[in-house]
């Protein structure tokens, strides 16, 4: 597989440049100018929400402590969790050799992709796993216009892949159920919700016009170059659905760990609407947004407002926290190794 070749005349002209310094720059903090302070204060930032969030969860019912279907969760399905989340890693790895044309070791990719999960933990938005991924193949020998195409294109298969699995799933969706057990707190998830999805929607609708204007054209030209492959085209969409649909086992899973009977048709319908409150929410990896809005959207299925706040719990913990070490010795590792 030889060095991709870039989009003749529009690549460089259509906003990319404008996006490499920023990248750049972005890349340069995360990968050691942050003092020791600011990586402080940025922990601090997301244990708090992560504390939070998970106080509210807790204390879903009243009379009821979702700490409690927590403690007699079934093992075998948490291990399912575990397992369905490091499929998520190798099969985003699958998507950014996909992605471009440029010679990747698959291993490094994978443990890159490990590492996006502690980089994200203190960038927005999936910002900094996204900037990660261009240093990562920048560093392998590709321009950086390149690398930030490759990236565009990997956006793209997965919003693709999310809209796909979506209008397949929407038909088996049973519905939203008479009664609901809804939050004693279902107020305050409203408010959070709503109040995370329009801070976020308003810092995207700033940031879009100055730093995405022209992609569109890249990414068509990218999107052409891949499909003349079908190795990336396998790759790229099949890593995207396949991301997606194993972090709905991985929630399908710990619903049944806490013994809540859900189909997973209703479960990825409601994991699909999640995430993408999640992604516009400006808190990092959509805490708090994602988890309000799978116990709310939970709760309408007819899932017990306890069951629920345990099972998103047990799923967050696993999926968002527990990747967080590992993710910091990996991204050490691609640091000492010149990978990123």
């Amino acid at each position: 597989m030889g060095v991709r070749h870039e989009p003749s005349g529009a690549g460089d002209s259509v906003g990319l440049d404008d996006l490499a310094p920023s990248a750049g720059a972005a890349v340069g903090e995360i990968t050691g100018r942050w003092s020791a302070l600011t990586w402080v204060r940025r922990l601090a930032m997301v244990i708090f929400l992560g504390v939070a969030v998970a106080v509210l969860l807790l204390n879903v019912k009243k009379s009821e402590s979702a700490a409690t279907a927590i403690a007699h969760a079934r093992p075998g399905w948490i291990a399912a969790v575990v397992l369905s989340t490091i499929a998520t890693y190798a099969l985003a790895a699958g998507c950014t050799l996909g992605s471009t044309s440029i010679r990747l070791n698959p291993s490094k990719t994978v443990v890159m992709q490990v590492a996006s999960s502690f980089v994200n933990r203190f960038v927005p938005g999936g910002v900094g796993g996204a900037v990660l991924n261009v240093r990562f193949v920048e560093q392998a020998g590709a321009r950086r216009t390149a690398a930030i195409t490759a990236n565009v294109l990997n956006a793209a298969a997965g919003l693709a892949a999310h809209l796909a699995i979506f209008l397949a799933f929407v038909p088996l969706f049973g519905g939203v159920h008479r009664d609901i057990d809804a939050p004693d707190d279902s107020a305050v998830f409203a408010v959070v919700l709503v109040g995370l999805i329009g801070v976020g929607a308003a810092a995207w609708i700033r940031w879009i016009p100055h730093h995405w204007k022209g992609h569109v054209a890249v990414m068509r030209q990218a999107t052409a170059d891949a499909l003349t492959s079908p190795r990336r085209v396998v790759l790229l969409l099949g890593g995207s659905a396949g991301q997606t649909l194993a972090h709905g086992v991985g929630l399908w899973c710990a619903l049944r760990a806490v013994g809540a009977p859900v189909t997973f048709a209703d479960v990825m319908i409601v994991y699909l609407v999640a995430g993408a409150a999640g992604a516009i929410s400006p808190t990092p990896g959509g805490l708090g947004a994602i988890e309000v809005a799978l116990v709310a959207g939970l709760t309408q299925t007819g899932t017990l407002a306890t069951s629920a706040s345990a099972a998103v719990l047990v799923y967050r913990i696993v999926s968002y926290w527990l990747p967080v070490i590992p993710g910091f010795v990996a991204f050490r590792w691609l640091r000492r190794t010149g990978a990123v």
